[in-house]
């Protein structure tokens, strides 16, 4: 039977009953340390980390139909989901269009890009000729024409040339500017919208002026459409 009978040392019992609590105040410790540990694992296990994705920014200031370079750009990290519209690589908007004016540190997003400005893809030069009826080949939007050339010749003799190959009319128009009619009541444009590089811009020019004996009309290409 445990307990103080008299016969012990106070002194040796006070000893003991020390090293006791100390015993137990050490293993509570340790218990309260394990489980502190383990705690830790499980949240980091359960509680899931935020999420880094890339979103397209521009670096420098970029005018409405200015085509952009990947000198333009920069890649910027934000918490998933990125924004709807936003691009995730420069090469994704590299040789676009600026639809609006774009300033450095503004996310691009789809509505403010396109392949085109106005209908004019990048490079190209929009240019708008007066056709008669022969001239216009009846053409409608969309579709692909080559633009041949007519020169009289201080000989008296003619000379024809295809001025341009496979381009895109952008818009037909008739004589007050609006779209021709179509139906039983059509009627023939007047103007037509062509989309030209610009080399071939210089060379069309002069017989779009129709002076000194030039004159020009189109053709429907036959690889039609785009």
């Amino acid at each position: 039977m445990n307990g103080y009978n008299g016969n012990e040392d106070p002194a040796q019992l006070t000893e003991i009953g020390g090293r006791t609590l100390l015993s137990k105040n050490l293993v509570r410790a340790l218990l309260a340390l394990v489980g502190a540990i383990l705690a830790g694992i499980v949240l980091s296990v359960t509680t899931k980390q935020p999420t880094l994705v890339p979103v397209i920014v521009v670096s420098t200031t970029i005018t409405p139909g200015q085509t952009i370079q990947a000198t333009d750009l920069a890649t910027q990290r934000v918490l998933a989901p990125a924004p709807s519209g936003t691009f995730s690589s420069p090469s994704n908007v590299t040789g676009m269009i600026a639809q609006i004016a774009l300033e450095p540190g503004q996310t691009v997003v789809r509505q403010d890009v396109a392949r085109t400005y106005e209908g004019v893809p990048a490079g190209m030069v929009r240019i708008v000729v007066p056709v008669s009826v022969g001239q216009s080949a009846m053409v409608s939007q969309d579709e692909r024409v080559d633009v041949l050339g007519e020169m009289k010749k201080s000989d008296g003799s003619v000379q024809t040339a295809v001025l341009a190959n496979h381009v895109l009319v952008l818009a037909v128009y008739g004589a007050n500017g609006a779209a021709p009619a179509t139906g039983a009541s059509a009627t023939a444009p007047a103007f037509i919208a062509l989309s030209l590089n610009p080399k071939d811009v210089a060379t069309v020019l002069p017989y779009v002026m129709q002076g000194s004996g030039t004159s020009y009309w189109l053709v429907l290409d036959p690889a039609g459409a785009l």
